[in-house]
């Protein structure tokens, strides 16, 4: 029998920076370094105590329980100034500011049972998980005492600007009671069947407290998950599987049902892959998958109001992924990926046609790592990530430009206890735009830039 407890706090502290705008449909270009907010009030705070509590205990080699809790606490402000958009003689900003509290109390169950034969391996996983959160959220506008436009410049003279009253006041509490089986059944060494259900039942009550208006909504939803592994030799794997989620309308913060979100199922997600791994020989790994994932119901963030979401109907990605990781050489190891992804809008809804392109969805991505050992005690990498151009929003207006970016690293074991390492981020220095929050905060990516960190083992 094991227990194990532990208590973790965070007190975080950062400045926030929304990016820049757009113009002329991508991103607004030589303002990488300019700061569109303003000092000392663009900052977000996070105060969290996490409490967690694990007990498990072994009946027999195949017979085994365990159970955990979870209880936290978190307190969290968000300020922000940002740019909304620009006719590059001058910039029109906007911005608010978040309160929000949550508690949450998460309790789990899980009994394991094994049974092994000659022929067959069985796995059985039985468990259940409960959970419940009380959450506040408020916000206030900025106000811009004359007007929120300002010259564009490298350095942004943000107008004085005051916090309205609370213009959104709203309070949740959300029960979650779920129950799972999943069976894994070896028959011999070539075949493998995973399958399990999932119940989950989502009571969520939520208040506009300005408003006085109550919103209340359960959702009860069973998920099912398959998989098959054959295995025609001992180092080649082919697999299939099918997978369903949710999410309830409330989004992922759980805070306020609109009249229009409770009236709506949940999202669904529909995930379809194959695929195959071969193990080249020792320690190299290729691998190859296609997958499908469907969803309705779907929600985005609206291209032109930064902070809502707009419904946006069925959408579908479909892809494959290729990839090599291991040492194909004494001394050299590499980790190889390249992903294909073609993701749009498959019904017309009030806010996108159908055959609209999901936003942030290149359709190109590679990434490449390689690591050379000279000696035992010191080593050389290097690697690339590149993307393919994207659309930063379901608007379609405004794409983020593909970029290629190199990263540096070397490796010195100092001692047999001490290890030092060196990293430059972006060696060349390339100007990229990798996310953004709607049409007019992006995000540049950081410039070129080193760190030097130890490793102390004892």
């Amino acid at each position: 029998t094991v227990l194990r407890a532990t208590y973790t706090y965070d007190d975080d502290n950062r400045v926030v920076d929304r990016g820049v705008p757009s113009f002329d449909g991508g991103p607004l270009q030589g303002f990488d370094s300019t700061f569109f907010g303003a000092p000392g009030f663009n900052n977000t705070s996070a105060e969290v105590h996490i409490g967690r509590v694990r007990l498990e205990h072994e009946f027999s080699d195949t017979l085994s329980v365990n159970a955990s809790a979870q209880y936290a606490d978190y307190d969290k402000l968000y300020a922000n100034i940002l740019p909304r958009s620009t006719d590059l003689a001058t910039v029109e900003l906007g911005g608010y500011q978040d309160d929000q509290t949550r508690q949450n109390l998460i309790g789990q169950a899980n009994l394991v049972w094994q049974v092994d034969t000659s022929a067959l391996s069985n796995t059985l996983l039985v468990g259940i998980e409960g959970s419940t959160q009380d959450s506040t959220n408020t916000r206030r506008n900025a106000v811009f005492a004359d007007g929120a436009s300002t010259p564009l410049a490298d350095t942004i003279a943000v107008p004085a600007f005051t916090l309205s009253p609370i213009i959104r006041d709203r309070a949740s509490e959300l029960g979650v009671f779920s129950a799972y089986i999943q069976n894994q059944l070896e028959i011999g060494d070539k075949v493998e069947i995973v399958a399990g259900l999932r119940y989950d039942r989502f009571d969520l009550e939520t208040e506009d407290r300005l408003a006085g208006t109550p919103g209340n909504r359960v959702d009860t939803e069973v998920s099912p998950r398959v998989g098959l592994i054959f295995k025609p030799r001992e180092n080649i794997s082919l697999y299939a599987s099918y997978a369903e989620s949710f999410l309830p309308q409330a989004g992922d913060q759980f805070f306020l049902l609109s009249p229009t979100a409770a009236t709506l199922d949940p999202e669904k997600f529909e995930n379809l892959e194959i695929g195959a791994k071969w193990a080249v020989r020792p320690g190299l790994l290729a691998t190859v998958s296609l997958f499908r994932l469907d969803r309705d119901n779907t929600t985005a963030p609206d291209p032109a109001n930064t902070g809502l979401v707009i419904l946006a109907g069925e959408s579908e990605v479909e892809g494959f992924e290729l990839g090599l990781v291991g040492e194909p050489v004494d001394g050299l190891s590499v980790s190889l990926g390249y992903a294909y992804l073609d993701g749009e809008i498959t019904s017309t809804t009030t806010s996108a046609d159908a055959g609209t392109t999901l936003q942030q969805v290149p359709e190109h991505q590679i990434t490449a790592w390689a690591r050379y050992d000279v000696t035992d005690r010191i080593g050389f990498g290097a690697g690339l990530t590149h993307l393919s151009e994207q659309f930063a929003s379901l608007s379609n207006n405004v794409v983020l430009p593909a970029y290629t970016r190199v990263d540096a690293a070397v490796f010195f074991e100092a001692t047999e206890t001490l290890t030092l390492q060196a990293n430059v981020e972006n060696l060349f220095d390339e100007d990229y735009y990798p996310s953004a929050h709607g049409d007019n905060n992006i995000q540049p990516g950081a410039p070129l830039n080193a760190s030097i960190g130890a490793r102390l083992r004892f």
